[in-house]
């Protein structure tokens, strides 16, 4: 080895030396002199603070430091002087390690280069009255101008637990530290400091009412802060923290020359997932987006400005944006989201940082919502505590795009096109008590349809649907069968109101207008609704609720329309110049007032059908007015008779009926199902080869011609009770006989007519007869001579016998149960 290589090694060795010898004399001196140090120390920190520092035990730590000396402190609470009265210690330490240059200590002084806080409790207090733990250290800032500035140069937290309880404010902090390390450095202004921090958020409450920030997140990062003693400002410029493992960049600014204490925070969230984001807001917040969310993360900016007082809430502004994403709101599920987002606590200056003064605004946005695309040059929502929701929807879409098989809409759409064009103004939910505001248009064109529950097809539909605030317009409305054509406009008031909350007092108005309707195609109607019901693989929850509803609304609401129709036609029935007014309500329909031509005369018609079971019953009341009796006959089947048809009369009918019975559920007259009354009024009538009649010449009047049964007159009243027709007595003046019937016609069984037939002809008599002969004469004549006396009933084959009675009887009529 060389000379001065062997020189600079003892030298260096002989420094290390002197520094351990020094070191290890300092140690014991301190040791020798602990109670003077620790009582040093204590009066330091005494003289600038106005309360109780107590130490239980100071001793140096040999190797935590080298060459520089470290105290240990053990057992250190400082405590205000009004203790005893809030019972809130201002710092509890379990240790306290403190690093003094050796240096200084050797000219006795203390520099204090370092201190860490192990496993203690910094509790900043105020109460109500606005007194606070903190005065212990006022003292310290007028002496600090007379003894100069003391720089810490390093800091450590090792489980440290910060808690600031402002009870006059209603503020209350509480943050975890596991681990801090910091180093200041003095500059011309202030210092700079460094830190690298561990810390979990307990509490971050600017007002204990609305909740707290952050609860219960970690928060890590390296931060590099500047204090400007001049401004009294504390600055963090844009540096990268993580909120559990989410990276965020912030940066804020504490300004201490304003009283109360201002602070500005600014946070920059690229890729935040919507879950991360509502978990770091307090719940008054947190709870808005509870029904928001996001198959994509975010890129989200916000903006938190306040005041260190009470009641303040601070002001946020949040800004996102968002580029083809997947957004679930209240249940609806929105495809292909584009949007630019913005939340803002004070929407009217000067009006609070609240919820009621709170916005959410979307611009620019875009989606597809049930494969319909929709744009919205603006959306918001305002009053966070009853929200209401403003936008001007556009879309133009295909009607086939609203076709989904499991949300259990009750309509297809095979064909057209639709363009909307609507402004919406209300609440987010159907539990909203104040009523939406809708405004706008949907416009349908060349649109092919089919009614699921009543298996009814349209073609060529269009129609515009206008809506005014709570009201509903439908005009222009098409609609073309494969037989009907329909003109219609309708109002359906208070739809907004009354959809989800009372659809049963829903009332739709329409007025239609047809060259011709064929009612055997909506023969469905008077058959039981078919439901159909959504399944799992409907769009979403949301979805199969607003269908669902429509099906309540479609089942539940009252229809009153007002019909013009030049030709209709009903299975065997042909009408024209058909009025009507005709009302469909939750319990079937009524049939206000229909007047039609028919068969060479008129009608007017009233009653109900109203469902039950698989069938309907109804209750009419009917006028006619000359009708050719033969074609009315055929037109409603006969009636259900078998023995009496059209094809057996001729004439003309006027009748007044009042009559109940049954429907089937394919629109026929339930058999034997028939009650009420017909009276009725035929002229000019004639009994065409009716088989009862031309049975009697079996017996009697062989000669005659009663085939063909002529007679200017017939009256009487029918009572019809379910299987039986009640005549009562009545006398028949016809060309070929005069005859006195009366009894019970039964159907198909149950026939009991007495038929009493005055042998003389009427033929003979009317010849005989002048012509100044009164009408009270002619009947007195009609009835003299031989009277035949007959009996109608059912024979073995279950055809009507016509026989001889052996006397004249009483007809009595068997006892029927009346529905």
């Amino acid at each position: 080895m060389k000379r001065w290589q062997r020189i600079t090694l003892w030298s260096a060795g002989a420094v290390v030396a002197l520094l351990l010898v020094l070191w290890l004399g300092l140690t014991f001196y301190i040791r020798q002199h602990k109670a003077a140090l620790l009582k040093q120390i204590t009066e330091k920190f005494n003289d600038r603070i106005t309360g109780a520092l107590e130490i239980r035990d100071i001793h140096p730590s040999l190797f935590r430091s080298f060459p520089n000396i470290s105290l240990s402190l053990e057992g250190v609470t400082l405590r205000d002087s009004l203790w005893q009265q809030h019972r809130h210690t201002l710092l509890e330490a379990k240790n306290i390690f403190v690093k003094i240059n050796t240096l200084a200590l050797l000219k006795r002084k203390t520099d204090i280069r370092q201190i860490t806080l192990s496993d203690a409790s910094i509790y900043l207090f105020t109460d109500s009255s606005g007194y606070s733990n903190t005065r212990v250290f006022r003292s310290s800032r007028q002496k600090s101008r007379r003894s100069g500035r003391t720089d810490m140069a390093r800091f450590q937290l090792e489980n440290v637990r910060l808690i600031i309880d402002n009870r006059q404010k209603h503020k209350h902090f509480q943050i975890a530290f596991p681990a801090l390390k910091g180093i200041t450095q003095p500059t011309d202004s202030g210092w700079t400091g460094k830190m690298e921090w561990h810390a979990r958020i307990q509490d971050f409450s600017f007002n204990v009412q609305k909740g707290s920030y952050l609860k219960n997140k970690a928060l890590r990062g390296s931060l590099t802060l500047q204090y400007n003693r001049v401004l009294r400002r504390l600055q963090l410029e844009r540096q990268r923290i993580t909120i559990d493992r989410q990276p965020l960049l912030l940066s804020a600014v504490f300004d201490f020359a304003r009283q109360p204490v201002a602070f500005t925070l600014h946070i920059d969230a690229p890729g935040l997932p919507i879950p991360a984001a509502a978990a770091m807001l307090p719940p008054n917040i947190s709870r808005h987006l509870d029904s928001l969310s996001f198959q994509k993360p975010l890129d989200v900016q916000a903006d938190i400005r306040g005041r260190m007082q009470y009641p303040d809430t601070p002001l946020v502004r949040v800004r996102w944006k968002t580029t083809d994403n997947t957004l679930s709101a209240y249940g609806i599920a929105l495809q292909q989201c584009s949007f630019e987002g913005f939340f803002y606590n004070e929407v009217t200056p000067g009006y609070g940082h609240n919820d009621p003064n709170s916005e959410i605004s979307l611009q620019h946005f875009r989606a597809v919502c049930w494969n319909i695309p929709l744009r919205a040059d603006t959306l918001n929502i305002r009053n966070l505590k009853h929200p209401r929701l403003s936008s001007h929807l556009y879309s133009d879409f295909p009607l086939s795009a609203l076709n989904d098989p499991g949300s259990g809409s009750p309509f297809r759409f095979d064909g057209g096109h639709a363009r909307m064009d609507l402004r919406y103004s209300g609440g987010l939910e159907a539990k909203d008590t104040v009523p939406p505001q809708i405004n706008g248009s949907i416009n349908i064109e060349k649109g092919a349809l089919s009614y699921l529950p009543r298996n009814m097809t349209l073609k060529d539909f269009s129609a515009l649907l206008d809506f005014r605030g709570q009201d509903l317009f439908l005009r222009q409305i098409k609609l073309q069968s494969n037989k009907s054509t329909l003109q219609m406009d309708g109002t359906v008031r208070n739809l907004t109101s009354l959809y989800f909350n009372a659809p049963e007092k829903l009332v739709l108005d329409w007025n239609i207008r047809s060259p011709l309707v064929d009612l055997n195609e909506f023969r469905s109607f008077l058959q039981p609704r078919r439901h159909t019901a959504g399944t799992r693989k409907g769009r979403n929850n949301s979805t199969n609720r607003i269908v669902s509803q429509l099906n309540v609304v479609m089942e539940a609401c009252n229809v009153n329309m007002q019909l013009q129709v030049d030709r209709l036609t009903y299975r065997q029935f042909t009408a024209g110049n058909v009025r009507a007014g005709i009302a469909l309500t939750g319990s079937g329909v009524r049939l206000q007032q229909i007047a039609l031509s028919h068969a060479g005369g008129t009608m007017l018609v009233s009653g109900n059908v109203q469902p039950q079971g698989k069938g309907n019953r109804f209750d009419l009341n009917a006028r006619l007015q000359g009708v050719h009796v033969d074609q009315l006959f055929r037109a409603f089947e006969n009636f259900g008779l078998k023995s009496l048809t059209g094809d057996n009369l001729r004439g003309t009918l006027s009748a007044t009926a009042k009559i109940r019975g049954g429907l089937s559920d394919q629109a026929g007259i339930v058999p034997h199902s028939l009650y009420g009354t017909v009276a009725f009024d035929l002229r000019n009538g004639a009994l065409l080869h009716f088989a009862p009649l031309e049975n009697i010449g079996t017996f009697v009047f062989r000669k005659r011609n009663l085939s063909e049964v002529t007679f200017d007159e017939l009256k009487n009243t029918f009572e019809l009770k379910g299987n039986k027709i009640i005549i009562p007595s009545m006398r028949i003046a016809s060309s070929a006989l005069n005859m006195d019937v009366g009894g019970v016609y039964g159907l198909p069984t149950g026939t009991d007519i007495s038929i009493d037939v005055p042998l003389r002809n009427p033929q003979k008599d009317e010849l005989a007869l002048s012509d100044n002969e009164d009408n009270g004469k002619r009947k007195r004549r009609r009835g003299k001579g031989i009277v035949v006396h007959l009996r109608a009933t059912d024979g073995e084959d279950g055809k009507v016998k016509i026989g001889l009675s052996s006397a004249k009887r009483s007809v009595n009529y068997p006892a029927t149960n009346s529905n």
